[in-house]
Formats: structure tokens, C-alpha cells, sequence
């Protein structure tokens, strides 16, 4: 049998069931089931439109981010783990501090391939 003739057999077949036992699940079926995809459809398409949802803004109590020391994923110290737009900003200044770094000594490539190992190892 195919999961398609199991979840037939399971929604409509009433044969080993009593009477007043099958007309509830038939009920259920053919009324229950329609009448909360209904609900469900008017509560995500009407009920959720009428106002607007304002964005949330986390408020900024120094107790907050307390950190005693630093998280195990990259820029631990810093971000939150799920807090993505920190971890974008720290990244990007990351890099713009490497950058500057670079252009301020105007490393030879040997040199510059030591600095990025010697950051690389930082971040562990």
C-alpha cells in the first residue's frame, strides 16, 4: 500500500468503527477539518493586515551583554549567537581594520600572508 491508500484508510474509512463513532469522524473530516483551514486562512489574511506590527527594537541596559569572557563562535566577545546584523558590522570592521593595517605598513606579500596567519590564529 502507498502512504496515499494509508492516509485514505486512516481519514475515511469507518468500516471496523460503530455507528456513532464513524458519523463523528465523518464530522470531523468533512466539517472539522474545512472549518479550521478556513479560520486559519481569514486569521493569517485578515486579522494579521489590520495594523501594522511595529519592529522591535532590543533596549540597550549596559546589564545586558555582560560578558565574563567570550563566546565560542567568531566574534564571541562582541555578538550574540543568532544576532546576525552585529556579527555583519563586526565582520565588516574586521576587515576594514586589516585593510588598514595593510595600507599603513605596505606590507610585502610574505609579510601580509604572516599577518593574516598571525589573525587567523587570534581567532582561535
Amino acid at each position: 500500500m502507498s502512504k496515499k491508500d494509508d492516509l485514505k484508510k486512516l481519514l475515511f474509512d469507518t468500516s471496523r468503527l460503530d455507528r456513532h463513532t464513524a458519523m463523528f469522524k465523518r464530522f470531523t473530516v468533512y466539517f472539522g477539518l474545512p472549518a479550521i483551514a478556513v479560520f486559519g486562512v481569514y486569521n493569517v489574511f485578515i486579522e494579521m493586515n489590520q495594523h501594522k506590527h511595529s519592529d522591535f527594537r532590543k533596549p540597550d541596559f549596559s546589564y545586558l551583554n555582560v560578558r565574563k569572557k567570550a563566546f565560542p563562535w567568531e566574534f564571541g566577545d562582541r555578538c550574540s549567537l543568532l544576532d546576525l546584523k552585529c556579527r555583519r558590522q563586526a565582520r565588516l570592521e574586521s576587515i576594514a581594520q586589516n585593510r588598514r593595517i595593510s595600507n599603513q605598513k605596505r606590507l610585502t606579500k610574505a609579510e601580509m600572508e604572516v599577518e593574516a596567519a598571525k589573525h587567523e590564529l587570534q581567532k582561535e
